[in-house]
């Protein structure tokens, strides 16, 4: 539906690389992101609409991040990036500019009708080799923090 990797990808290439993993070297970031508010869109507008607003977030998405960074569909209207061999500062920015994108982007149905959306994002370094599941775990609980913060984005190590 969306044009990106799915959550058995994620599952996969997460394996691939904590196999290779060398401190210093391969520290990347995973960013957990959600759709705020996806439910009552899809109970208003209709699954159709839905499934519109998930295209073009994954479009925006692609458009926010470097070629050699990853979006995956999690499931539902969650996503989840892994900004690969960067500094924190960089897939910081990188985060941000995705909430950005988001947050100006324009959501348009029948013609003129727009409809605003906004997603909540939580950024876990990794700065050593972990188990693959925890380190989604622990993007996706600061992503629900984030959910209670002004700019909607939580930061953790």
């Amino acid at each position: 539906l969306t044009g990106v990797f799915n959550r058995r990808a994620l599952e996969v290439k997460l394996r691939n690389i904590f196999e290779n993993f060398i401190p210093g070297k391969s520290n990347f970031a995973i960013i957990f992101f959600d759709i705020d508010n996806f439910k009552e869109i899809n109970d208003t507008y209709g699954h159709l609409i839905g499934d519109l607003i998930l295209k073009k977030v994954a479009e925006l998405m692609k458009a926010s991040v470097r070629e050699n960074d990853l979006i995956f569909r999690f499931g539902g209207d969650e996503f989840v990036v892994l900004i690969l061999n960067v500094p924190k500062e960089v897939a910081v920015r990188i985060g941000k500019r995705i909430i950005e994108k988001i947050k100006l982007g324009k959501f348009i149905y029948e013609k003129e009708k727009e409809i605003k959306i906004q997603l909540s994002g939580g950024l876990y370094y990794v700065t050593k080799k972990e188990d693959p599941e925890e380190v989604i775990k622990k993007a996706d609980l600061a992503m629900y923090e984030a959910k209670n913060m002004e700019e909607n984005f939580k930061i953790i190590e």
